[in-house]
């Protein structure tokens, strides 16, 4: 027989709890080891030269001198840093970002020591607090400045779409949406999610508030190279009549007065800087209970530390929670490392080995991981076979069975509208077009127009002629239009905000789009030591459907529920777990 096991999620992990204690115990253990050596010293014999400086007086004087350097060193590392992080995020002035990025790296790349000499031989300089505070200070630019770039040109684009749908000026939504949105948060995950050479932001939304898929989750996305920075998704719950403005507009009403929040963004920027220094990391884990149902434990996995990790868009989250929770029912010790910023940030993370599973789409790995501009023709099991073969060839990364969860590029107009103009599918839209021009009006993301499996593709397989198309953040598109600013959208088909919004999606009945099927990804070497990772993983897989996924991604996203309560409940109803 097989010893019972308890593989429940702790609330807080082994490492995490030591990980507190360790912040606890070292300044209670220099405090006291002061402490000593002050009374070790004054009780001592002392000459009269070491009576000069080892006294009260002159040891507060040094204290002084030292709280007093780092008050300044900190008023003006933030006073440049911060204001300047906002210039060069602005439209007109990112063409300067690499150029301050480069001068800042400067300061970053040589010893602390060498730029305090430079300085003096520069300058000639003989003393005061100016000679050390100024080389000081550009030695700490660089952290503060890309973290501040990051957290701004992180901000959900949805929620400045908002900000601007309801009359703000530039200045108020830098000041009253990307400020409050773009600071720093959850300091204690990992800041190394993207590996060597620079990296990529592990960003974790606050997932009680609601999240907006607000990138493509398609889309290989070049994310600027500034390093790991941390931010807030903004916004709270996103009801079917309200949509994204009513978000935007609720989160622009809660949100302090200015200096408050400039004050809070850089005092926040700066505890990011301290806490990086001190290399803290903090392995996170799903808090929930989890006991074996139809997943059993598997005994190769007792103990096994598995890291799972996603994209930064709700299907993918909820995808991982529930690989979380199937892992966990089997024994494996899991590492939550879920909401990764952007598809090459995941990605990497995977490649790096940062993190073991990953839930990947078919025709992301074949057209943005493989370089190929064409989806494979034949249907779902042939771009799932085309895609694995590629990946584990050329990147060593082993695709699982695909699931029935096909979140496809689609278009989407409102129930009434589709009803009204009898639209079932995308060849029924053409065709309607074709008859009313006026009415080829498609709201797209930017990408999306572009892109040749996006848009591109749809206008070569239907045949749309001289159509209209309006921009918008992924996140605006189905509020416009549900609320008739387009009579046609850009949707992904299993987006929560389908059925919130009570839209329609046209199927794709000439296939012009890709087949996004879901997988878990692993590296090759890491199910080959393990193979028994496949049952658990593949459950899940072979269990989620289009369907389920909308009503999932619907509580998340409309009715805001947290993801990992949505994906609990999902696994418990499905009795793989208790």
């Amino acid at each position: 027989m097989t010893a019972a096991v308890d593989t429940g999620f702790s609330t807080e992990s082994g490492s995490k709890r030591a990980e507190r204690v360790r912040l606890f115990a070292q300044p209670v253990a220099v405090l006291v080891i002061v402490a000593v050596t002050l009374v070790s010293v004054f009780s001592s014999g002392l000459t009269a030269t070491e009576k000069e400086t080892l006294n009260a007086s002159s040891l507060l004087t040094a204290l002084w001198d030292h709280v007093l350097m780092t008050l300044v060193v900190t008023a003006i590392v933030v006073l440049v840093a911060v204001p300047l992080g906002v210039i060069v995020t602005r439209p007109w002035a990112r063409f300067l970002a690499p150029i301050f990025l480069a001068i800042a790296n400067i300061g970053q790349a040589a010893p602390a020591l060498g730029v305090l000499v430079l300085w003096f031989i520069v300058t000639g300089a003989t003393g005061g607090i100016w000679v050390a505070a100024l080389p000081l200070a550009f030695y700490s630019l660089l952290p503060v400045l890309r973290n501040t770039m990051v957290g701004i040109q992180q901000v959900d684009p949805a929620l400045i779409d908002a900000g601007r749908g309801i009359g703000m000026s530039a200045g108020a939504v830098l000041w009253r949406v990307e400020l409050p949105a773009g600071r720093p948060a959850d300091p204690g995950r990992p800041a190394h999610v993207a590996g060597a050479g620079g990296g990529h932001g592990d960003v974790r939304h606050v997932r009680q508030r609601g999240r907006v898929r607000a990138v493509d989750r398609h889309r290989l996305q070049a994310e600027p190279d500034l390093g790991a920075g941390h931010r807030l998704g903004a916004g709270g719950r996103a009801g079917a009549a309200g949509g994204l403005a009513g978000r935007g507009r609720r989160t622009v009403l809660r949100t302090e007065g200015a200096a408050m929040k400039l004050r809070r963004l850089a005092l926040v920027a700066l505890l990011g800087v301290t806490l990086s220094s001190c290399g803290l990391t903090v392995n996170q884990a799903v808090p929930y209970d989890i006991r074996p149902g139809s997943i059993q434990p598997i005994p190769s996995l007792q103990g096994l530390k598995v890291t799972v990790g996603s994209k930064d868009f709700t299907e993918n989250i909820i995808l991982a929670y529930m690989a979380e929770m199937a892992l966990t029912a089997a024994g494996a010790d899991v590492v939550d490392l879920s909401d990764i910023k952007g598809s090459n940030s995941s990605r990497q993370a995977l490649l790096s080995g940062q993190t073991d599973v990953t839930w990947e789409y078919t025709g992301t790995g074949w057209i943005n991981y493989q370089g190929n501009e064409l989806p494979v023709p034949g249907g779902e099991k042939a771009q799932y076979e085309a895609t694995a073969k590629a990946d584990e060839e050329k990147f060593g990364v082993t695709w699982l069975n695909y699931s029935p969860l096909n979140d496809q590029y689609a278009f989407a107009v409102t129930e009434a509208y589709g009803a009204k103009n009898n639209l079932k599918t995308t060849s029924d839209l053409a065709a309607f077009i074709k008859k009313q021009p006026d009415q080829g009006v498609f709201c797209l993301e930017t990408e999306f127009t572009s892109r040749q499996d996006g848009f591109p593709a749809a206008v070569k397989a239907y045949g749309f002629q001289n159509p209209t198309v309006k921009n918008f953040g992924i996140g605006t598109i189905y509020s416009a239009v549900a609320s008739g600013t387009c009579p046609v959208g850009e949707v992904f088909t299993t987006d929560g905000r389908i059925s919130g919004l009570n839209l329609r999606v046209l199927e794709d009945d000439k296939k012009a789009f890709p087949q996004y099927n879901a997988v878990a990804t692993l590296r090759t070497e890491f199910i080959k030591a393990h193979p028994d990772l496949r049952g658990p993983l593949e459950t899940v897989s072979a269990a989620i459907t289009n369907e389920q996924m909308v009503e999932l991604c619907k509580q998340v996203d409309v009715d805001g529920q947290d993801a990992g309560k949505v994906a609990h409940d999902w696994m418990v109803k499905k009795g793989f777990i208790k």
